[in-house]
Formats: C-alpha cells, sequence, structure tokens
C-alpha cells in the first residue's frame, strides 16, 4: 500500500509541477507546488496549494501500475526537454527515488492518468508521451 508520493515534473522554459501525496488510515492529501523558473528569479517565490483526495479508491491502482519494477533512472542524452522525479514510500517499505529525463518507463501513460484521475487540479495529461500511446 502507497503510504507516500512525491512527483515532479517540466522543463526550464516552462516551469516544473510537484505534487506531494500523503496517506493516512482513513483519508489522504496533497499539495501542488507550481514553479517557474525564469519567472520565480524575477519573482522570487512560487505557488502552493492544499487538497484532500475525493477518490480514495483510486489509491487501491497503485500496485497495478508496477512503479516497484521501474528502474532507477530513465534519460535520453538531449540537452533541454522535460525532466521528471519521482518518490515514493509503500508500507514496510523504504522509500525509493526514481528519475527520468526525455525518457519514460513502462505504463508511464497509466501512471501520468492515474495522477490526473487522482488529482484534477494538476492536469498531468499534457505529460503523456506520444510515442508510448
Amino acid at each position: 500500500m502507497l503510504k507516500f508520493l512525491r512527483f515532479n515534473i517540466g522543463d526550464f522554459f516552462n516551469g516544473y509541477e510537484e505534487v506531494r501525496l500523503q496517506i493516512y488510515k482513513q483519508s489522504a492529501k496533497y499539495e501542488i507546488t507550481f514553479m517557474n523558473l525564469s519567472r520565480m528569479e524575477a519573482l522570487g517565490r512560487y505557488e502552493k496549494k492544499r487538497f484532500l483526495v475525493k477518490d480514495m479508491g483510486r489509491l487501491s491502482e497503485w500496485d497495478s501500475l508496477n512503479v516497484n519494477l521501474w528502474r532507477d533512472k530513465y534519460v535520453e542524452p538531449i540537452c533541454d526537454g522535460i525532466e521528471w522525479e519521482l518518490t515514493y514510500r509503500e508500507d514496510g517499505k523504504k522509500k525509493r527515488f526514481i528519475h527520468g529525463s526525455n525518457s519514460y518507463p513502462p505504463q508511464w501513460n497509466q501512471f501520468i492518468m492515474w495522477l490526473d484521475a487522482l488529482m484534477p487540479e494538476m492536469q498531468f495529461a499534457n505529460y503523456i508521451d506520444n510515442a508510448i500511446k
């Protein structure tokens, strides 16, 4: 069972989006942070919002995504582009860190759609990899 998840994705020019999901016995909450690096340098701030998970049933779909089978690193040697990081912890296990740049693991699109359904404010569907649709 998933207990904690931190996921961020984006690029230098368009900024990054980060979500932190914390799961409790009867509830779950998440915090969204939007960061635009070029704008942040000028403004010196970022935007952060907090929400409760409305559809707790979606959390049970985590195991079917097979994230535990992903490699630790997915990198395509191209400058610029989309970078992403995932840190998560499952019940009774150690925290795990996975990251990538312009390359994605199996079931990436299903993972993104799961995040979108769980946290509709994020609109992660923009990051579905067209090459693996």
